[in-house]
């Protein structure tokens, strides 16, 4: 994006312009403006566009990156880690066999171990160590398991 497209207002921030509704915003306008937020520090209106665009564009091929951004922050930067853990859980819906799917059930786990629900977090972790016994996370996620 260029530095003079990043200060205009992007659809994905206006909706009415002038008393005149303008063109729905695309799915790449919405994850663009999100990831302009989020750069800017403005973390709570990148949360905002990326609910936006699961909402409206849940069967665009952005969508589960969105989802997944959205854990990260929610998790990484905003604290709120059962959040973190259904955006994560969001990913897996929408791409089961997607390139995030892995490592979102992973995050998920962790997550669910933040806000001290080890039963959700063993779950998701031993469901991660079922589908995924020799990923590039399984050995951090035997100790959620509950298993010794």
């Amino acid at each position: 994006m260029s530095p003079a497209h990043a200060l205009q207002p992007s659809l994905a921030v206006r909706e009415v312009s002038q008393g005149q509704a303008t063109p729905a915003a695309t799915a790449e306008d919405l994850l663009a403006a999100a990831d302009t937020a989020r750069s800017a520090g403005r973390r709570s209106e990148s949360v905002a566009l990326l609910r936006r665009l699961l909402s409206q564009h849940r069967d665009d091929a952005r969508a589960p990156l969105a989802a997944f951004t959205l854990g990260r922050i929610l998790l990484m930067e905003l604290a709120q880690p059962g959040e973190a853990a259904l955006a994560f859980a969001e990913v897996r819906a929408l791409a089961p066999a997607g390139p995030f799917a892995e490592d979102a059930l992973a995050r998920e786990a962790e997550a669910w171990n933040k806000p001290a629900d080890p039963g959700k977090a063993a779950e998701r972790a031993r469901e991660y160590l079922r589908l995924y016994p020799y990923g590039r996370r399984a050995g951090s996620l035997q100790g959620l398991t509950g298993i010794k």
